[in-house]
């Protein structure tokens, strides 16, 4: 009978369950083999310890406990020779079946994932398999027969970032395609910290959160972390972040003027809070420069006297602009400049109606004009800023001689200009 025991007996391994069997049929003597049965110890779960073969010389066998070493051998069975058969083995075979995750692996077993290490159990004592680091377990640390995962397979996607007001902002993002049930929570984070030292807010399970008290002007760089816990002794996460994002500066505020009675105009004002890098100055007549890094700007030239201008502030941070400050104000008025261009129309035999053009700087509100006869001495004034005045009780073809002079609103200042150059208009006749 021991022509017919197998040769070349070899016992793999494939994952944490699994074993291929292999020999070689004897020779000579394979035809008396009426069959080939696979034996091991310990049994198996199920109660099993055996398998019959027929008169293959490959199996693959299945339902082996991971980390357990087993000892398996094949027997020959002949039962053409006697009334009762008869059967030869082969010496025993041990092997220990890989150990899957969260399995004993002392001793020597190897953990059956490449992507695991045996390690420690975290309450100590023996050491199991748990996945290596960057990895986690797809079934969760608690239940055995999981394949370790890289920790990017739990990132989230679509992270949305949408800006509120000055400190505020909401995100929103879209959970891992697979393996949610292994985020334990996720967690927004940014950078730099806030005022008040915070750095990062757990979400729990929730996709989208808003979040206040982020410095006005300040740039943020955020990202949103899956945190997964169950697969080693300290949490692993892995983040997706945002573009960095500037928050919307605050409006400025406490305008004031400054020695607006020249000749050089201050402007200044605050920022409430956060953070700026300029300011956009415009001002309506227009005066330069038009930006300024600190809270002030100073006109040198091109300020007209008693003009009223209005004038929008806009804080600046980088790309981002803040609501506009709207503000007026208005130099001093000083002593205006006479009128051009007198002329005389319409003349009557008894009246002269002067025209003129009102002056390219009246240096404040224009109230009237003074209208003197250098022929009589007599001295008009008129009732409105209008440019035209008439004069009555002439006589008839007489040559009279005007000058004309501004009045405007100045207080501090003259608030009459000199007189103009003189003209000479002549009444008519008398009509008969």
């Amino acid at each position: 009978m021991s022509g017919l025991v197998v040769r070349s007996l070899s016992v793999g391994l494939e994952g944490t369950s699994t074993v291929t069997i292999q020999w070689t049929a004897p020779s000579p003597g394979s035809d008396q083999v009426n069959r080939y049965e696979v034996h091991w110890t310990p049994t198996l779960s199920n109660g099993t310890s055996n398998y019959n073969a027929a008169k293959s010389t490959l199996v693959k066998l299945t339902g082996f406990t991971s980390g357990q070493r087993y000892t398996f051998y094949v027997k020959s069975i002949e039962d053409g020779s006697r009334s009762s058969q008869q059967e030869v083995q082969t010496s025993p075979e041990a092997i220990t079946i890989n150990a899957g995750l969260n399995v004993v692996c002392d001793g020597g077993i190897t953990c059956a994932d490449s992507n695991s290490e045996c390690i420690q159990a975290a309450t100590g004592g023996t050491n199991i398999c748990r996945c290596k680091s960057t990895y986690f377990d797809s079934n969760g640390y608690a239940t055995n027969g999981g394949m370790c995962v890289l920790m990017s397979k739990l990132a989230v996607t679509n992270v949305i970032l949408v800006k509120e007001g000055t400190d505020m902002v909401n995100i929103s993002w879209t959970l891992p395609a697979e393996y949610t049930n292994q985020v334990n929570r996720y967690e927004v984070y940014w950078i730099p910290a806030k005022s008040d030292g915070s750095t990062s807010y757990n979400a729990e399970l929730n996709t989208a959160v808003q979040l206040a008290g982020f410095t006005p002007g300040q740039t943020y760089t955020f990202s949103v972390r899956s945190v997964e816990s169950g697969s080693r002794d300290q949490e692993q996460s892995y983040s997706t972040s945002t573009p960095a994002t500037i928050m919307k500066p605050t409006t400025p505020s406490g305008f004031r003027e400054t020695d607006v009675d020249g000749p050089v105009i201050i402007l200044s004002w605050t920022l409430p809070s956060g953070i700026s890098t300029s300011y956009d100055v415009r001002t309506t007549p227009t005066l330069n420069p038009t930006t300024t890094s600190t809270e002030s700007i100073a006109y040198t030239s091109g300020v007209l006297d008693g003009q009223r201008y209005n004038i929008t502030i806009t804080t600046v941070s980088g790309s981002e602009r803040s609501d506009p400050l709207e503000a007026k104000f208005r130099t001093v008025s000083k002593t205006p400049n006479p009128p051009t261009s007198i002329f005389c129309k319409a003349p009557t035999d008894q009246t002269i109606t002067l025209g003129w053009t009102a002056p390219s700087l009246s240096r404040g509100d224009i109230q009237h004009y003074v209208v003197i006869s250098i022929t009589t001495g007599a001295m008009f004034t008129t009732t409105s800023s209008l440019a035209d005045f008439t004069v009555g009780g002439l006589q008839p073809e007489t040559i009279y001689t005007f000058s004309v002079a501004t009045v405007n609103d100045a207080v501090t200042y003259t608030n009459r200009s000199i007189y103009s150059s003189q003209i000479g208009c002549t009444t008519k006749a008398a009509s008969e």
